[in-house]
C-alpha cells in the first residue's frame, strides 16, 4: 500500500504532491495498528422536534402588506436632464503645415539596428542616446538586461 506518487508509487512525477501529502509513508503503509475492540456507543441525546413560530398564512399576510404599501406609493419623479454645456471656444491656433517626422532626429538615425551587444548599450547610456530596435533585431541577453534596466531601447 503506497500513496501512488513519487518513488514509492513507481513514478517520478511529483507536481501533484502538495504539503498536505507530505507525511510518513512508511508509517501509513506498514505500521497500521489492528482494531482491538469497537467502542461502546453511549446513549444518544434526546432531540426535540423544531417548532415553527411563523405559519404560512402569517408570511403571506406580511408579503401582501409589503406589496400593497409599495403599490400605493407614488414613484418619485425624475429630475430634469441637465442643460448641455456650451461648446468650448474654437481652436486657438491653426496649423498651416503638417510635416512628417524626420528620419534623423538630433543626428541620430531612426533606422533599427540588426544586432545589439552589451558594449553598444553601454555606449548609448554614456551618450544619452536611444537604440532603435524592431522584431528582427538580435539582442544579446546581457545587452537586453542592461538596456531594459536603463530604458535605452526604442521599438519601431
Amino acid at each position: 500500500m503506497t500513496l501512488g506518487c513519487g518513488s514509492w508509487g513507481g513514478n517520478v512525477t511529483s507536481d501533484n504532491v502538495s504539503p498536505i501529502h507530505l507525511m510518513d509513508v512508511k508509517r501509513v503503509a506498514f505500521e497500521t495498528k489492528p482494531v482491538n475492540s469497537i467502542a461502546a456507543a453511549g446513549p444518544k441525546p434526546e432531540t426535540k422536534p423544531l417548532q415553527h413560530g411563523v405559519t404560512r398564512e402569517r408570511i403571506a399576510a406580511l408579503v401582501d402588506q409589503f406589496l400593497s404599501s409599495k403599490a400605493a406609493a407614488e414613484p418619485t419623479p425624475l429630475p430634469p436632464p441637465p442643460e448641455p454645456a456650451a461648446p468650448a471656444s474654437p481652436v486657438k491656433t491653426v496649423i498651416h503645415e503638417l510635416r512628417p517626422q524626420s528620419l534623423t532626429e538630433n543626428g541620430i538615425s531612426r533606422e533599427p539596428v540588426d544586432f545589439v551587444s552589451e558594449s553598444d548599450v553601454r555606449k548609448a547610456v554614456e551618450n544619452g542616446e536611444k537604440i532603435f530596435v524592431n522584431a528582427k533585431t538580435i539582442i544579446t541577453p546581457a545587452a537586453r538586461d542592461l538596456g531594459e534596466e536603463k530604458e535605452v531601447f526604442a521599438r519601431l
